[in-house]
Parts: C-alpha cells; structure tokens; sequence
C-alpha cells in the first residue's frame, strides 16, 4: 500500500445495537469526496482493499463496512430479519462517515448483494448520495427460479429461517484462478450456505425494483460481467431501462465473471468507474 494511505479499522453500532467493522482508507491530503462500499453476499469489506486503496491514490475517503452477519460484524452468519436492517445500517454508516467529513461529494457503490443494498438505500434514502455505482447488481435474484422453488424457499424462510438453502460457487466469481484460490481460503468469507432468511429477504426486496426505480434520480453506473453465471447479466440489462434518472450507463464487460473488480483487467475497469465518478464529483482526474 503506498505510504501516503492510511488504512484504519473500527466498529459502530447497528440497529439493535449490533457491532459492525468497517475499514477506511484515508487519503495524504484533504479528500476531494467519499466512497461508501456495499460488499457482496457471504464476503467482506477487506476484499476491496485493493479498490479502497486506487479510490483513496486519486484523494477519494473509502468507508467499507461487514454487513451484520458478514467478516468481522457481530450477528448470525449471512442471516437478517428484514432486508431494510442492511439499509438502515448503511444509512447509520453514511451518518457516521457524514459527521466525521461534513460536506463532501458521496458516492455510493454496491457489488451484488450490495448492489441491492445500495439500490435499495438510494430509494428509501434519497438525496444522500450524488452518484450510484453497482458492480453486478442482484437485482433479479430470482431470475429463473420456478414458482414453486420461492413459494417452497419463502414458506422455509418462515419456519426455518437459519436453513441452508444455496450455496455460491467460488469458480464463478471471478476467471482469476488466484482470485478464487484467496477466496477459498479466506476464513472471512462464509463458505456454507445462504440462509433461507436472507435469501428471501434479498427476493422480496428485488421484486419491488422495477417499479421504485423509476423514482431516482441520481447518476448511475452499473457494471456487469457478460459471463458472470451467479447473477445473470439479464437482470441489470431489464431493470436499467426502468430508471427514472437520465443519467445511467450499463457497462457490459462481455468476458468477466461475477466479480469485475477482480478480474485480471480490473485495473482498467476500476479507472473506468473512477473517471465515471470524478465527473459526477465535478473532480478532475487527469487521466486515470
């Protein structure tokens, strides 16, 4: 990590009183704006280091938080009663973030479960961010399921709500064999199932997005793997015509997996989204 960086840890309490980590990366100077990072489902904010870092190079202050249930938070693993207990920790986050570094320009990105997260956030929260970013949003989570599998999930999520129901494959999260080696192995990561709770709750809450998003606003950049198999590239392709914003851009990276922010091209797709949000921050990047 270049040495003008600062990387700091630190916890906050949630709804309910609950304890979630979050990191930041500090940049030398006065920060020209903020990035807040929604990470993905059964994950956790350390593994956008190497995105707090590049944001933080170009003077940006990154805050990443471990969903509850997720990393180093407190909570059942990959669990949640509601899906809006996610939002309204994020929008506790950005309070927290807000007071510390009153005034800056904030921009809001979300990858997968986060994606929703963030989606989510920016409708029942608006105004709070200048910019949306989602890096292959689950916002059709349910694309292809038969009926009779969410009935069945949703009745499971009912009675049993702690139930192993999927399981994510780490070979489809990114075409990067070291990515998904480190992926593997990283004991913050949940390697079992996702709940029949959380999974239900991201379904119900993705079923309202085609008719809220026609409410926002604000800019919007979605990036998506054209190859991504864990959460179709189709889902952000039907949603983003739905958008009530007349600034959005869906990017479509044909030969990336799932994560493309840990593909082996990310470096250049990371530039991309920063030049996307200096012009939104009114910053100027100088070439990326």
């Amino acid at each position: 990590m270049p040495p003008e960086i600062d990387e700091r840890t630190a916890s906050f309490a949630g709804r309910g009183g609950l304890s979630l980590f979050y990191r930041r990366w500090v940049p030398a100077g006065p920060p020209v704006g903020r990035v807040l990072i929604a990470h993905g489902l059964g994950e956790h904010s350390g593994r956008y280091a190497h995105v707090g870092r590049r944001f933080a190079s170009c003077g940006y202050s990154v805050w990443a938080l471990d969903h509850r249930g997720h990393g180093r938070s407190e909570g059942p693993r990959v669990l949640v009663d509601s899906f809006d207990t996610f939002e309204a920790d994020l929008e506790t986050f950005r309070l927290l973030a807000e007071t510390e570094e009153p005034g800056l320009p904030s921009v809001l990105l979300g990858h997968s479960m986060g994606g929703a997260i963030a989606l989510g956030h920016a409708i029942d929260y608006p105004d709070r961010f200048l910019a949306l970013v989602l890096s292959g949003p689950a916002v059709q989570p349910g694309r292809g399921v038969p009926r009779a599998t969410v009935i069945a999930g949703r009745l499971l999520a009912r009675l049993l709500p702690k139930a192993g129901v999927l399981a994510l494959d780490p070979a489809a999260v990114s075409s990067d064999p070291a990515v998904v080696a480190a992926y593997r192995d990283d004991p913050l990561v949940h390697h079992g199932k996702v709940t029949a709770g959380l999974a239900a709750a991201l379904l119900a809450r993705a079923e309202r997005f085609p008719t809220e998003v026609a409410g926002l606003r604000l800019p919007v950049l979605i990036v998506h793997g054209g190859a991504d198999q864990l959460v179709p590239v189709e889902g952000s392709r039907e949603l983003v015509a739905r958008f009530g914003s007349d600034d959005v851009t869906l990017v479509v990276e044909d030969a990336m997996f799932h994560e493309v922010l840990n593909e082996p091209d990310r470096e250049r797709v990371l530039g991309s989204i920063l030049s996307w949000v200096d012009a939104r921050c009114g910053v100027s990047g100088g070439g990326r």
